[in-house]
């Protein structure tokens, strides 16, 4: 059962990242909530969803994979969380969680969101990675 959901997940980082390989500013909005323009509502959020699949190596062992120009410009206190998605379940990455016997985390700034991952693999994971913007 395991196997079968581990196939499962890799099969769906793999739609995804072919979805959002064409171009950096393309991403899969999945929902929009509270006015026209969810972007710019006070009250509206905006959901995307991202493949983790252009890592770069950095210093001690950290991978980071940035998504550039995806939060669109708005209110300065505007809220963001970031989720990784494994075995259908969202997992808050706003702060380190273990993943892969190592850690994983996000960051962001007004426009960029970044994916980090640090631990003992080569190859860091091809992962889908939820974006909540409110």
């Amino acid at each position: 059962m395991k196997h079968k959901i581990f196939t499962m997940t890799i099969a769906t980082a793999m739609i995804i990242s072919s979805l959002s390989s064409c171009s950096k500013d393309d991403s899969l909005t999945v929902q929009t909530a509270g006015g026209n323009n969810a972007g710019n509502s006070p009250s509206g959020s905006l959901t995307l969803y991202q493949a983790t699949n252009r890592w770069e190596a950095r210093s001690n062992g950290v991978f980071v994979n940035v998504f550039s120009n995806i939060i669109p410009a708005g209110k300065p206190d505007r809220s963001v969380n970031i989720y990784v998605v494994l075995s259908g379940a969202d997992l808050l990455i706003n702060s380190a969680i273990p993943l892969m016997g190592g850690q994983l985390w996000a960051t962001n700034t007004e426009t960029d969101v970044s994916i980090l991952f640090r631990g003992n693999l080569q190859n860091p994971p091809i992962l889908t990675v939820k974006i909540v913007i409110q």
